[in-house]
C-alpha cells in the first residue's frame, strides 16, 4: 500500500536459478519504490504456500508480454476467490477488470504488486518492469508542497537528466564517440518530456482538480481524498509501463473524472483498472477481465462489448447444459425402462454406451444475478413538491447564496459540481437535515420523501443482520418480502442473516437500497447512490430510477446514471447554482476539452428537446420491459407444458394412440416456444437501442 513514496512489500518464498530454498526461508521479493511506483527488477515466481512448491526460477516470458498467471489460486481469509486462473498482459493493452462485490478483484491486484500472496500458482513479469499503484486508499503525509511533491515522480526524466549533463561533460573533455552518445540521450529525453516538466506537472494537477493556490501547500494539509489525488497525480507523471489502479475514480468529481478517463485513453502504456464506473472503463479500456464464479472470463472489448459478449455466453452455455440434460434424461429413462426387456436389452445398451461416452458439460455459474429494482412509490405529490426561494445555505458559513429551485414532480435534477462547492449541503438543505441560514424550505402537499445519504450504508448498525435491521426499520414488508427484495438486489440468501460488521461496503450499501425501496415516496434525495455498487446493480438502480413517476434530486459523479436518469442539471459554481432543462454533454465536460470533438455527440441536440425525447424514450422503454417480461411468463409456461408432456410420454409405455396425441400437442409446444422466443430475442434488440 502506497503510504507517501513507500510501498509495503511482502515476504515472498524465493526461488532462484540455484534451486529452492527450504521450506522456511522467505526473503523480500526482488523490487524498490521510488516516487511512488513499485519497481520489479527482475521476473519472479510467487510460490506455492500449500505442500509443493515452485522447482526453479520462471523461464522469460514471450515478446510483448508484460505479466502473465499461471494456475493462479487466491484464498484470502481461507475463501476460495479465484480457482487455477491463467491469463496474460500485453504492453500497451488497457484492460478493465469487473466482477461483483466480494469476488476477489482487490485480491487480486495485491498479489500482483506484492501485498499479498496467493494459495498457489506462478505471476511472471518481465526483467524491469515499472509498476505504477494506485491502491483504493493512498495517502501522502508529505511535508513537501504538492508541486515539489508530483515533481519526484519524474525520475525518469531527472535520471535522463543526469547522464545528460555527464555526456556533455564528456563532450567538453573531448573523449571519442561523446557526441553521438549525447544526441542519443538528448532524443531519448525530449521523447519523455524534456523541456516540458512543469508543463506536465502543471496539466495534470489542473486536471486533477487542484487550483494553482493549491502548488504550494504541504501535502499533509490536504484531505484524504484530495490525497489520493496526489498520489494518483504521482503515478500518472511517472510514465510506467504498467498502471494498476484500484477504483482511481473514489474521491473524484465528475469533471475530473471526465479529465482522467480522457487521459488515460490516450497513453501508451500498458493499464489495469478496477472500477464500477461505466462510463470510464468505456473511454478508457479495450479489453474486459471478469472474475466470476472462482474463474477468469476474458472478453475483447470494452464493458458495452463485455455486457452483450457476456450474455450471449452465458445464454449459449445454459442452452447447451439444458439441451444435453434433456438428452441424458430422455435416455436414462429409456433404459431404467427398458433395460430389464429382453427385447428391449440391445437398444439400452447402446443408449447406456451414449450416456458414457458423453461429455458432462458443467452447469453454468449462478452468480450473475438478474437484479431488479422496483420503488415503492406513495400518493401523487403536488405540482411543485419542493421550493427554495432566495436561501442562503451552508453550515457556519454560506456555501450557496440566493438559491431559487423548484423540484417539480416528475423532474430529475442532477446536481453536478466539484467537490467542497455544497452539493450535498444543499441536498440535506432540501431534505430537512440542514435547516437554512436565511430563508426556508417548503413542502407542498403530500410530500412524502426517501433519502439516501453517502455515509447512510456505513451506518448501518453493525451487531445486527440486514433481516433484523430491516425489521425494526419501521418498513411495511415481512421477513420474506424483505428477503424477496434483498434477494432481486443481488444480495445472497446467506448474508440476510449475517451480522453487518461482516459485510462489504457494497453489500451495507444494498441494505442501504432495499430500506429505500421499501419505503413509500413521492419525491427521492440520493447523494452517490451507485457507490460501492457493481455495474449490474448500478444499472438497476438507474433502470427504476427511470421509471419512477415522482420527483428526484441527486448527486452523482457516474457519468452514466447522469445520462441515464436525469432531466435536468443543476450546476453549482462560485456559490451559486444553475438549473437547466436537458443533458447537454458540454456540461459534464471539463473546460479544458469543451472543444474536443471525441468528447461531443455528432448531432448535439437542445435542453428541452432532449428532455421531450428522453420522456418519450423512457415511456417506450417501459411499455418494452413490461412486454418482455409477459414473454418470459409465457415462455416458462410453455417450457413447463413441455416438461409435463414429456413425463406422460414416458408414462404412456405402449399407448399408440395416446403416444400419437402426445407428440403432435408437443410439436405445437415447441412451435409456440419457438415463436415465443423469437419475440423475446425482437423485445430484447428493441430495448438496447
Amino acid at each position: 500500500m502506497i503510504n507517501g513514496s513507500s510501498i509495503g512489500l511482502s515476504q515472498f518464498r524465493a526461488t532462484t536459478s540455484m534451486g529452492r530454498l527450504s521450506k522456511n526461508a522467505f526473503t523480500p521479493i526482488s523490487g524498490y519504490c521510488e516516487n511512488g511506483i513499485f519497481n520489479l527488477v527482475s521476473a519472479f515466481n510467487v510460490p506455492l504456500l500449500g505442500e509443493s512448491a515452485l522447482n526453479s526460477a520462471p523461464s522469460s516470458l514471450g515478446y510483448g508480454m508484460l505479466l502473465q498467471l499461471q494456475d493462479l489460486c487466491l484464498a484470502p481469509g481461507g475463501e476460495l476467490l479465484l480457482d487455477k486462473a491463467s491469463w496474460t498482459l500485453n504492453s500497451g493493452q488497457h484492460v478493465g477488470i469487473v466482477g461483483r462485490n466480494g469476488t476477489g478483484k482487490t485480491s487480486l491486484i495485491r498479489c500482483i504488486v506484492g501485498e499479498a500472496l496467493p494459495f498457489s500458482g506462478q505471476i511472471k513479469t518481465q526483467p524491469n518492469l515499472e509498476i505504477g499503484y494506485l491502491p483504493q486508499t493512498a495517502v501522502s503525509g508529505s511535508e513537501l508542497s504538492l508541486w515539489e511533491e508530483a515533481r519526484t515522480a519524474l525520475g525518469k526524466l531527472e535520471a535522463l537528466k543526469a547522464e545528460l549533463d555527464a555526456a556533455e561533460q564528456a563532450m567538453q573533455s573531448g573523449e571519442a564517440r561523446a557526441i553521438e552518445r549525447y544526441s542519443t540521450i538528448l532524443e531519448h529525453w525530449q521523447n519523455q518530456g524534456g523541456y516540458t516538466e512543469d508543463e506536465q506537472i502543471g496539466r495534470v494537477l489542473h486536471g486533477l482538480g487542484f487550483s494553482a493556490s493549491d502548488w504550494k501547500r504541504p501535502c499533509h494539509q490536504f484531505s484524504g481524498g484530495w490525497q489520493m489525488r496526489i498520489a494518483l497525480a504521482k503515478l500518472l507523471l511517472s510514465q510506467p509501463t504498467l498502471a494498476i489502479l484500484d477504483e482511481p475514480t473514489n474521491h473524484l468529481d465528475l469533471h475530473a473524472r471526465v479529465w482522467l478517463a480522457n487521459h488515460l485513453s490516450k497513453v501508451p502504456y500498458a493499464i489495469m483498472i478496477v472500477s464500477h464506473d461505466r462510463y470510464f472503463l468505456n473511454k478508457v479500456t479495450q479489453q474486459t477481465l471478469e472474475i466470476r464464479g472462482q474463474k477468469l472470463h476474458q472478453y475483447s472489448g470494452n464493458i458495452n462489448y463485455y455486457l452483450k459478449e457476456r450474455q450471449l455466453r452465458l445464454s449459449q452455455a445454459q442452452a447447451a447444459f439444458d439441451k444435453q440434460d434433456q438428452k441424458r434424461a430422455h435416455l436414462q429413462s429409456f433404459v431404467d425402462r427398458f433395460g430389464a426387456k429382453a427385447t428391449k436389452a440391445k437398444q439400452a445398451q447402446s443408449r447406456q454406451k451414449q450416456l458414457d461416452a458423453m461429455e458432462i458439460l458443467e452447469r453454468p455459474d449462478d452468480e450473475v444475478v438478474n437484479v431488479r429494482m422496483r420503488f415503492a412509490e406513495g400518493p401523487p405529490s403536488a405540482a411543485v413538491p419542493i421550493r427554495l426561494s432566495d436561501a442562503l445555505i451552508g453550515w457556519d458559513k454560506p456555501l450557496l447564496t440566493g438559491v431559487k429551485l423548484e423540484l417539480q414532480k416528475g423532474m430529475r435534477l442532477a446536481l453536478i459540481g466539484a467537490n467542497g462547492t455544497g452539493k450535498s449541503t444543499l441536498l440535506k438543505t432540501l431534505s430537512g437535515d440542514l435547516s437554512c441560514i436565511d430563508g426556508r424550505v417548503e413542502y407542498g402537499d403530500r410530500t412524502l420523501l426517501g433519502i439516501f445519504h453517502q455515509d447512510l450504508a456505513q451506518a448501518l448498525p453493525l451487531e445486527d443482520s440486514p433481516l433484523e435491521y430491516l425489521l425494526n426499520a419501521g418498513i411495511p414488508q415481512n421477513a420474506q418480502e424483505i428477503r424477496t427484495v434483498l434477494g432481486s438486489l443481488g444480495l445472497r440468501g446467506e448474508c440476510h442473516t449475517r451480522a453487518m460488521a461482516q459485510l462489504s461496503g457494497g453489500e451495507k450499501a444494498r441494505v442501504a437500497l432495499c430500506q429505500l425501496i421499501c419505503t413509500q415516496s413521492n419525491v427521492l434525495f440520493l447523494d452517490e447512490p451507485t457507490n460501492h455498487l457493481d455495474i449490474e446493480t448500478a444499472e438497476a438502480l438507474a433502470d427504476a430510477l427511470q421509471a419512477y413517476q415522482g420527483a428526484i434530486c441527486f448527486i452523482s459523479h457516474d457519468r452514466s446514471l447522469v445520462e441515464d436518469v436525469a432531466t435536468h442539471i443543476g450546476r453549482i459554481e462560485d456559490g451559486r447554482i444553475e438549473v437547466r432543462m436537458g443533458v447537454e454533454p458540454e456540461w459534464l465536460i471539463p473546460q479544458a476539452y469543451r472543444h474536443d470533438k471525441s468528447e461531443e455527440p455528432q448531432a448535439a441536440q437542445s435542453g428541452k428537446d432532449t428532455y421531450v425525447n428522453n420522456k418519450a424514450r423512457n415511456k417506450e422503454r417501459r411499455q418494452l420491459t413490461k412486454a418482455l417480461n409477459a414473454t418470459e411468463r409465457n415462455i416458462a409456461k410453455t417450457e413447463e407444458a413441455l416438461e409435463a408432456i414429456d413425463e406422460s410420454l414416458v408414462n404412456a409405455g405402449s399407448d399408440y394412440h395416446q403416444l400419437e396425441r402426445l407428440a403432435e400437442d408437443r410439436s405445437k409446444l415447441e412451435e409456440a416456444l419457438e415463436a415465443h422466443l423469437n419475440e423475446w430475442e425482437r423485445i430484447s434488440l428493441l430495448l438496447e437501442e
